[in-house]
């Protein structure tokens, strides 16, 4: 009897107190246990009654999310939508969910059992957390979304980063547990928290992929936190503008002209960054970051074959003041208009000395914006190839096993491209060969206008090639080119065998927007400034995609 009373006193004090622990229907699922690293935030949605598990007991951590399922974990809003979509009924399981989600479909169509994207989710989270407009992230980040504010906010605030700190895979469904995950997040966010920089947040494997890539410190090894001196920034920016190592000067003053960098430190900081009163003491001193997010902008549009939008002046980093030099000032404009970011506020740490780190973080930006490197389309009219900007890979995931065969991957190439062997490889790999392909691109260029002409000539067809320097190997007699083929027009209807003149490929039509990769041989040494056609063969077709 004694007992009795007083577990009903203490439930009375539990109540009366405010310590009355939530009941739930299941606390415990058989494949979700407290080392499971979405233990606790499933836990949270299950207390607060928003999350189920299934009949066999089980919560299913790896199933994909469907947009009913979704909007029921994050549970309802107060606001009720105007109006039902057009596959929802009330007798639906979720449609009160639904109705109340602020989660619309499209053409007035909720597609309830389709998976939701990580891109839907991150609005409706960034929607439920009041829309916040004033959050700072680097376009690199927010150009991702169509909804930058909201990539912004889930970025700087850790609610979606990636699992690289870069690639946000807004069109990727996700998984029950990362659901959860994504939604206690925001509901536990504090907004006075301290914001993610972009420097500190993205991979050191993606920075240190770029900086190689770009091997704009000649054969430097990456170390995150190294410095470097104006002399070797300013030779980097120079080879960034003319995507060669092999430099040409203008006179400069006899001060300059004795040290291994002064050409390249006279000629970088009169262009774009100090006034005429330059110390040669200056070489040996370490860059700047805000030095060398000038040069690197100034060269970087200098260098693009693709018109680049710039001269807007005066908009600056809060931490940059007046600027002595105009053009300084339109680079800063253009890296803070275009949100060229490295921390989560309005600052650069400008006068802070540059590490081998920002120095990536900086390249990595700008080539999302531009495209530091380059490919080369065919134009048999002017007999030279018509320069495209192109991007590094930086999704490290989509990367070949052998990708350290080459000196850079490629955005937009299919992987097949880099994993299939080479016609007639003796060896030296493209990476061994790069420096020598880049520096006479021309020849191979001009080579591949003139198969284009005689395959014209010989089968009417018309096909324009892209030339990459980073996709050529040697092979016993001459070089192998990997280029990108696209068929403009085959009146005739030519076949790959008779328009490449081999009978060892595809006995198929070349049909018009047909795109393929194929092995080039020159099929001749490179030891003269011309190649002649009639001995330039295609030895195999590496992938093949019919455009729509």
């Amino acid at each position: 009897m004694i007992n009795k009373r007083l577990s009903f006193y203490l439930v009375v004090v539990l109540i009366i107190t405010g310590f009355i622990m939530p009941v739930s229907a299941q606390t415990e699922f058989s494949d979700l246990n407290s080392e499971h690293w979405a233990f606790s935030s499933v836990m949270m949605l299950v207390e607060s009654g928003t999350v189920n598990g299934f009949e066999d007991g089980e919560f299913k951590p790896d199933k994909t999310v469907s947009r009913a399922e979704f909007v029921k974990m994050i549970g309802k809003t107060e606001q009720k939508r105007q109006g039902d979509f057009l596959d929802i009924n009330p007798s639906h399981w979720a449609y009160d969910y639904i109705m109340y989600s602020q989660l619309e479909g499209k053409d007035n169509v909720f597609s309830p059992d389709t998976a939701i994207t990580r891109d839907d989710c991150l609005n409706l989270i960034w929607n439920r957390n009041q829309a916040p407009k004033d959050v700072i992230a680097p376009s690199v980040i927010t150009n991702q979304s169509s909804n930058k504010d909201a990539a912004a906010w889930g970025y700087a605030y850790g609610i979606m980063i990636g699992d690289d700190g870069l690639n946000l895979r807004l069109g990727d469904s996700l998984t029950r547990a990362e659901a959860s995950v994504l939604i206690t997040r925001a509901q536990t966010l504090d907004s006075n928290a301290q914001k993610n920089n972009f420097i500190d947040t993205v991979s050191d494997k993606i920075l240190e992929t770029v900086f190689k890539s770009m091997n704009l410190l000649l054969q430097k090894e990456y170390s995150k936190d190294q410095t470097f001196t104006n002399g070797e920034m300013a030779r980097a920016a120079l080879i960034l503008a003319l995507d060669s190592s092999n430099i040409t000067y203008k006179p400069v003053p006899e001060a300059f002209s004795n040290h291994k960098y002064g050409k390249d430190f006279y000629t970088v900081f009169i262009e774009c960054i100090a006034d005429n009163n330059l110390d040669e003491q200056l070489i040996d001193q370490p860059a700047t970051i805000q030095d060398t997010l000038v040069a690197m902008i100034y060269n970087a549009i200098k260098r693009s074959s693709t018109p680049v939008k710039y001269g807007s002046i005066g908009k600056h980093y809060n931490d940059i003041g007046a600027l002595g030099n105009p053009m300084a000032d339109l680079c800063i404009t253009f890296g803070y208009e275009n949100g060229i970011r490295l921390t989560a506020d309005n600052n650069i740490n400008s006068t802070k000395q540059i590490t081998h780190k920002e120095f990536a973080c900086i390249l990595l930006q700008l080539d999302s914006l531009i495209g530091l490197k380059s490919e080369y389309i065919t134009d048999s009219k002017n007999g030279v190839g018509a320069s495209k900007n192109a991007k590094i890979n930086k999704n490290l995931t989509a990367y070949p096993a052998n990708a350290t065969d080459y000196p850079y991957i490629l955005e937009g190439l299919p992987k097949e491209v880099y994993q299939t062997p080479f016609a007639q490889n003796i060896g030296a790999s493209p990476n061994a060969v790069f420096d020598f392909t880049n520096e006479y691109r021309i020849i191979f260029i001009n080579m591949l206008n003139e198969l284009k002409t005689k395959i014209e000539n010989e089968t009417k067809a018309v096909v324009d090639f892209t030339f990459f320097p980073s996709l050529v190997c040697q092979n016993n007699n001459g070089a192998t080119l990997r280029v990108k083929c696209e068929v403009k027009s085959n009146n005739e209807n030519a076949l790959l065998t008779n328009i490449f003149n081999n009978e060892n490929l595809p006995a198929e039509a070349a049909t018009k927007g047909l795109t393929f990769y194929a092995d080039i041989l020159t099929g001749q040494s490179i030891n003269d400034v011309y190649l002649i056609a009639d001995k330039v063969s295609a030895e195999q077709i590496v992938y093949t995609k019919t455009s729509n």
